[in-house]
């Protein structure tokens, strides 16, 4: 196992911002504690990145895609930036009018995380103050990132002083071919879901669940994106959140038939954001984007799921622990 850790000064920040590196025979990451998030992820075998983002930290700290970060308090979407939590409302920040989307303006992707590396780990800190963006409760929160031969985990952790709402997820964008190597249309693509949450035309789930049987959001055996659009007649962007089984061990996956690899999703949240990339259309960043330049597999609560009842609730209560964790495995 290797570690380097190297600082940049943010002229932005008007700080110091500390980039980590974690190789082992298998894999290369590379993390920052702005936002706790990934910004390199290297098959070393091949010398191939397959995360899409940017040049620079700089760059990451102007860009507002998310790259590779830890989204909280509250992964995806908020309706009108408002819920109800013991008979008392809440309004979060409208940062995609006319809702709340990751976290708000500045939600942890914006923040400068503590940190410690822990033999193959490194753990990621931050303190939100009760009522940042809105949300109650003073919030402790850890993001442990643990590279083992050819996975990469990531642990949450959480504890409130009041009841609050807590939604974390990891926001990376992944091309298997290879960061900037064509599109993502050929990859296969496996989900293990049934259902997924219908939406309104400002992307919140109204409450209904549709079956994904002879629909283009059908992934429940192996597909490659092209092959769905020519199945369905379709060409689709997607964005939509799957329930995923309990009774599967691997939740989600996808295969590059151009590089032979694979990623293996795991995960113990109960839903799944598969997002294609369409707000990469013309972004200039590692190399030149554009729609299916990648993919996001964002394990999750449903969004809005805090206003639907019948979803299950991502309250985190007074004193209680929040832990989740989502881990990939790559394979070629």
């Amino acid at each position: 196992m290797n570690i380097k850790n190297r600082q940049v000064f943010s002229t932005t920040l008007n700080e110091k911002v500390h980039i980590i590196e974690i190789s082992n025979n298998f894999l290369t990451v590379e993390f920052s504690n702005y936002g706790a998030m990934i910004t390199k992820l290297i098959i070393n075998k091949h010398n191939l990145d397959l995360i899409v983002g940017c040049n620079s930290m700089e760059e990451y700290i102007l860009q507002d895609k998310f790259f590779g970060a830890t989204i909280g308090r509250y992964a995806n979407r908020i309706e009108k930036g408002k819920f109800k939590l013991n008979s008392k409302e809440y309004e979060v920040s409208i940062n995609e009018p006319p809702n709340h989307l990751h976290g708000g303006f500045n939600g942890f992707h914006k923040k400068l995380w503590s940190f410690e590396i822990e033999n193959s780990s490194i753990i990621f800190s931050y303190f939100s103050k009760n009522m940042e963006e809105g949300f109650p409760g003073n919030l402790e929160i850890k993001v442990k990132y643990t590279l083992i031969e050819n996975q990469l985990s990531i642990e949450y952790f959480g504890l409130s002083d009041e009841d609050t709402i807590l939604n974390l997820t990891n926001h990376s964008y992944f091309n298997l071919n290879g960061e900037g190597v064509g599109d993502i249309k050929n990859h296969t693509i496996k989900i293990a879901s049934e259902k997924y949450t219908e939406m309104n035309k400002n992307n919140i789930p109204n409450g209904n669940l549709i079956d994904v049987s002879n629909t283009p959001l059908d992934f429940q055996k192996p597909i490659s994106i092209e092959e769905m659009f020519l199945k369905e007649n379709i060409l689709l962007d997607y964005d939509h959140n799957f329930l995923l089984k309990n009774s599967e061990n691997i939740k989600a996956s996808a295969y590059s038939p151009l590089t032979k690899i694979k990623l293996d999703l795991y995960t113990d949240y109960p839903c799944m954001q598969f997002f294609t990339a369409s707000n990469l259309k013309d972004f200039k960043g590692k190399s030149n984007y554009s729609n299916f330049s990648a993919f996001c597999f964002e394990p999750q609560y449903a969004p809005n799921s805090i206003n639907i009842k019948s979803f299950v609730q991502p309250i985190l209560k007074k004193g209680k622990k929040y832990s989740h964790f989502i881990k990939y495995i790559f394979s070629l």
